[in-house]
């Protein structure tokens, strides 16, 4: 008897053990956080440029900045984070914003984050802010190097 019972006790052990294990798995998971800055210097923009967006600002813009939301934003197709570029132009001196959205699609596999999708959605260049895809596509030939 006391060897049936010992069994059962290992197995209900065991079992606690891996129900556990999961959990603490699934909390982590749920807890991961996306790189959203670096996925925004990487993004490349290729109707402006094969350069990702930080190389491509490193060479038009000085004291660069880089910013994020800390939760998402929204949840459309997937989580949504905004992420703000900021830099001073030298040339028009002028301080130049962009900011982001970074969509981190659903997938089947929660620990993957990919794939991502980087969209610029306003601008400000010194107190004047925009949405308009003209002002954005301008801002983008500039810091790109597209202007002549």
């Amino acid at each position: 008897m006391r060897t049936k019972k010992n069994t059962i006790s290992k197995i209900l052990l065991i079992g606690l053990i891996f129900i556990l294990s999961a959990l603490a798995v699934a909390c982590t998971a749920e807890k991961a956080k996306f790189d959203v800055i670096s996925d925004v210097k990487n993004a490349q923009f290729k109707d402006f440029g094969t350069q990702t967006i930080e190389k491509a600002a490193s060479s038009s813009l000085t004291e660069l900045e880089w910013s994020r939301s800390e939760e998402p934003v929204a949840f459309d197709g997937g989580s949504v984070y905004e992420a703000t570029l900021r830099g001073y132009s030298e040339e028009y001196e002028v301080n130049i914003s962009i900011g982001f959205t970074v969509t981190y699609e659903y997938t089947q596999m929660a620990d993957d984050p990919q794939p991502c999708t980087v969209a610029a959605k306003w601008v400000e260049v010194g107190d004047e802010y925009s949405e308009s895809d003209n002002d954005l596509s301008y801002v983008l030939d500039y810091i790109y190097g597209n202007l002549s």
